[in-house]
């Protein structure tokens, strides 16, 4: 009981600056949901997965690149350096993947130390050993990281001191408790969501990933308490554009109980709201940012410079498209689809002409398909992100 008073405060008082601006993304995130096609939907989300890779582990100081994470979910380069962080990044969007079809059979727990163990492995198994090594501060010893347990020893993590290693099924029990899903609703499951995140990187589970289950954790969390519309913007995009901002506020959260006046636990029941303002801020800005990129007239705009761009040959290393292709490629983006036989009259032209342009889009990802006989739909491929959603990454993820 003791190494669970420790932990206390679990949620901090909520004031009324807290709901309003947890209904506040509520609202925005539903926005969202409505904005575009849901199969078109359903390809940004396949997108951002690999934008929360990017994000999520350039936090962690990993910075690699769109293309090769897309490549890599493909075929892993023959550079060995590339390959290893294209493993990375590769278990980060399958992890992603699984743990979103998985939402409505977990939903209620996803607290459990079961699941967090989960995450955990379904991050890092199979990955190189280097991102699973945690050194001490003395470079004295070096321990490896088992995908899915629990550490076993004691570590400083900067000026943070994690909890004996002996008290984390208590400590993990009473996160279980306190988080429940089922306990929450409404606007209270994003204050929750945000206090978990940071109790859950206090404890400290596993000698290294902590970082990266965590905003896994909170992907899911959000997910399921009812907000309509995550999954088309993403957390960790706000928390690695104001990373610096992140870790102090997770440090202020960190700290003890100040005063008579500051709760009745043994933390600080202010730095935990503080760190709640946080986090819901970054939610909220994200929100809206993905809101305003996905106005169909800044996307029609954003499609068609892309488009001009390679109908005029100015884009190095790229070939020509034809000047059809901006009419095409909003369609689809708008309406979801286009049959196959549908792009001719679209376009006015021949049938073989679209059949000849419709092979080169597809060639060039930027259109796909199942099969044969199923419907075109929009891709989005990396090199055409930059161009289509401007400022979704820093420039360093376009680099080639």
């Amino acid at each position: 009981m003791y190494a669970i008073s420790q932990m206390e405060p679990m949620i901090p008082t909520l004031r009324g600056d807290l709901e309003d601006l947890a209904l506040d993304v509520f609202k925005a995130s539903a926005k969202i949901a409505g904005r575009v096609h849901p199969l078109t939907a359903a390809r940004l989300v396949r997108l951002l997965r690999n934008v929360n890779s990017y994000h999520s582990n350039l936090i962690e100081g990993i910075r690699t690149t769109l293309l090769e994470i897309e490549t890599g979910l493909a075929e892993l380069s023959e550079d060995d350096r590339t390959r290893r962080l294209q493993q990375l990044h590769k278990q980060n969007v399958v992890a992603q993947a699984v743990v979103e079809k998985e939402r409505d059979r977990t939903g209620q727990g996803i607290t459990s130390v079961g699941f967090l163990c989960r995450l955990h492995s379904l991050l890092f198994e199979g990955v190189p050993q280097e991102f699973l090594i945690q050194v001490n501060l003395q470079g004295t010893r070096k321990s490896v990281t088992i995908p899915g347990r629990l550490r076993d020893q004691n570590v400083l993590v900067g000026a943070h001191v994690s909890p004996d290693w002996s008290d984390l099924p208590d400590l993990l029990e009473r996160f279980r408790e306190a988080y429940a899903l089922e306990a929450v609703k409404g606007a209270a499951g994003l204050v929750h969501a945000a206090a978990s995140h940071h109790r859950l990187l206090w404890i400290h589970p596993f000698l290294e990933g902590n970082g990266r289950v965590a905003r896994l954790f909170s992907d899911m969390y959000l997910r399921c308490c009812g907000l309509e519309g995550y999954g088309l913007w993403t957390l960790s995009r706000g928390l690695a554009r104001a990373e610096g901002e992140y870790k102090s506020w997770l440090s202020v959260a960190d700290a003890k109980r100040r005063n008579d006046y500051d709760g009745r636990g043994n933390l600080s029941e202010e730095g935990l709201r503080r760190f709640c303002l946080f986090f819901l801020h970054m939610a909220l800005d994200q929100a809206r940012f993905m809101d305003e990129l996905l106005n169909l007239d800044a996307t029609a705009s954003n499609i068609g410079l892309y488009c001009s761009l390679r109908i005029d040959g100015r884009m190095p290393g790229k070939n020509l498209l034809p000047r059809e292709s901006a009419k095409i490629l909003n369609h689809v983006f708008v309406h979801g689809k286009i049959g196959k036989g549908e792009v001719h009259e679209l376009i006015n032209c021949s049938d073989r002409k679209a059949r000849n342009i419709v092979k080169l889009l597809l060639n060039e990802g930027l259109l796909e398909t199942e099969n044969q006989k199923s419907p075109l739909t929009i891709g989005l491929p990396a090199h055409a992100v930059q161009y289509y959603f401007p400022e979704l990454c820093d420039p360093g993820a376009f680099q080639v």
